[in-house]
């Protein structure tokens, strides 16, 4: 293990050597785990979707009425995310985009890692009850919030503004 950790780091030298591909390298590896997670996060918005299924089907079956429970569905995916939002990261409100552009703008492109896991976990929970909200600025969110991330654990220096 202790060679493969020699190798690992040896290479890691020889790529800042060059730095134009290193920056690829880095670039790489982001985009890769930033898909990954994206995959997860819409296999999470299907498994929430599948979940919330069983509101307007009750409501169906216990007053004849579906509408009421499609709702109810969309009013507890809100009285989930509410206190989820307000407790652990208040910052994650809002569509994403913004978000990311004011992080970059105002704290050098850094995102806490707990506000993409809370974006992505209230906005599963909210499309998967039936919000009204896409999918694309929590992706973007997340995978913005990959980059300084692994920027810290390769000690690069960040950006200058």
């Amino acid at each position: 293990m202790n060679r493969l950790t020699l190798l690992a780091t040896s290479s890691l030298r020889a790529l800042e050597a060059h730095e134009r591909v290193f920056s690829l390298v880095v670039a790489l590896v982001i985009g890769l785990v930033s898909g990954f997670w994206a995959i997860v996060f819409r296999v999470m918005i299907f498994g929430l979707g599948r979940g919330f299924a069983f509101v307007p089907e009750a409501a169906f079956r216990a007053l004849d009425a579906r509408w009421l429970g499609i709702v109810l569905m969309a009013a507890l995916g809100g009285l989930i995310i509410g206190p989820i939002i307000w407790r652990f990261a208040p910052e994650a409100r809002g569509h994403g985009v913004p978000e990311v552009m004011a992080a970059v703008l105002t704290k050098g492109g850094f995102i806490r890692p707990r506000v993409a896991w809370i974006k992505a976990v209230a906005s599963a929970i909210t499309i998967g009850s039936g919000g009204s909200v896409r999918r694309e600025g929590p992706i973007i969110q997340i995978g913005s919030s990959r980059g300084p991330t692994r920027g810290g654990v390769l000690d690069m220096p960040p950006p200058l503004t």
